[in-house]
């Protein structure tokens, strides 16, 4: 439905939020795109490995994706890092939480297709996350990433102490 990716440092008491991946919402919107697209072209069926997402007539696919995901739709996202953010502070204990910037993470974690920018940039400043230059200790481990770093210019991360 969603997951979250974090790396976690216990030693510098420091999380950093890799990706929010919200695969629910994107494969149903994405299902509900190819069947417009195929009811334009007059075909009635879905492909057999678009089936595995959801069944049904077209008519039931659309009611369900357009109108019953409908307010999931305008908030996974945010449930997802809200999710996230509790589970670090109730459950690790972890005050300091890092979120990648869009354009930095892309360079750091070598994205090649880019996820949506809104994920990174939208949704960190909805849950008030502060941008600031100073990166998590907890990066510095590897000498990729080192090297990755300095490829970003002036480095802009989101973050949030709780």
């Amino acid at each position: 439905m969603a997951w979250v990716r974090l790396d976690v440092s216990f030693s510098t008491n420091e999380v950093l939020i890799e990706e929010i991946q919200t695969d629910w919402i994107r494969r149903a919107n994405s299902l509900l795109t190819m069947v417009d697209r195929r009811k334009k072209q007059n075909l009635t069926t879905l492909p057999n490995y678009k089936k595995n997402c959801l069944s049904g007539s077209f008519e039931e696919i659309r009611q369900y994706v357009a109108v019953e995901l409908k307010p999931y739709r305008e908030i996974w996202s945010e449930a997802a890092l809200l999710a996230a953010i509790q589970f670090v502070k109730s459950e690790l204990g972890i005050n300091s939480i890092y979120y990648h910037s869009f354009e930095q993470g892309n360079v750091l974690k070598n994205i090649m297709g880019k996820p949506p920018k809104s994920l990174y940039s939208t949704l960190a400043k909805r849950f008030c996350f502060s941008k600031v230059q100073h990166h998590p200790e907890m990066i510095l481990t590897t000498q990729k990433i080192r090297k990755n770093l300095k490829k970003v210019g002036a480095p802009n991360w989101y973050y949030m102490s709780v």
